[in-house]
This record gives structure tokens, sequence and C-alpha cells, in this order.
């Protein structure tokens, strides 16, 4: 049996092989949630919801992702300093990753048309 670390090894060998019949090394996966909170960088009065990023690093990309799921109805949109890619050794730029995951995207500044149109109210959780 392979294990993840030599201490798991000496615990199994010590306690547990020959001595509880029928024990599975990690033979079962349990999914869990985090319960964490977004706090946006604008929202407009047009409900268009605006995060400002220099760097896009891997937990802003899972956190936004989480968050899309959470709350599919809100419009999130991100302003980049640059279109750089996601990391050294990737060819995945900013923009790319927006289009995949299906959010908005600019550079430098908020486009004039994200700042208008009707009034929409941002609601999450029946709360406003």
């Amino acid at each position: 049996m392979k294990f993840r670390s030599k201490f798991e090894r000496k615990v199994y060998d010590i306690s547990i092989k020959g001595r509880v019949k029928g024990a599975k090394y990690e033979s079962i996966r349990l999914p869990f949630r985090v319960l964490r909170h977004y706090n946006p960088d604008w929202v407009f009065p047009n409900g268009v919801v605006v995060e400002i990023k220099g760097r896009f690093t891997a937990t802003d990309r899972a956190k936004h992702l989480a968050v899309k799921q959470a709350h599919p109805a809100v419009d999130i949109r991100f302003v980049f300093q640059y279109d750089n890619t996601l990391n050294k050794k990737s060819t995945t730029r900013y923009s790319d990753w927006c289009e995949k995951h299906g959010f908005l995207y600019a550079f430098k500044s908020v486009p004039k048309d994200w700042t208008t149109g009707p009034k929409r109210k941002v609601v999450v959780n029946d709360k406003i």
C-alpha cells in the first residue's frame, strides 16, 4: 500500500495493520464548501459589478468562479491593468480566461457603456 507520508505509513504499521479489518486508505471523497464573502470593488447603479485587478492570481480566479457559481445573476466584470499571462509558464492571458468563463473585461479603465443603462439592484440571497 502506498501512503502520502512516512508518518501515515508509521501510524498504519503501528496501530492499524493487522488490528482493524476492512480499513480502507483514502477510499472515499467528501466534497465540502467553505463559506466566504466577496466584497467587489464597485457596484454601479445599473447593477454592474466591477473588480479592478493588477495581478489576477489563481486564488482570485478560483474565488470568482465560486462567486459566479453561487450568484449567476450578478453581472461581474473586470478591469485589468494589463493582459498578462496567467503565470510565467502559461500562454493563457487574463482575457482568454474571462472569455472562457463568460466574464466581460476591459483594460486600464471602465468603459462608459458599463456605467449607463437602467438602474438595477443587485440582489444577493434575497437581500439588496
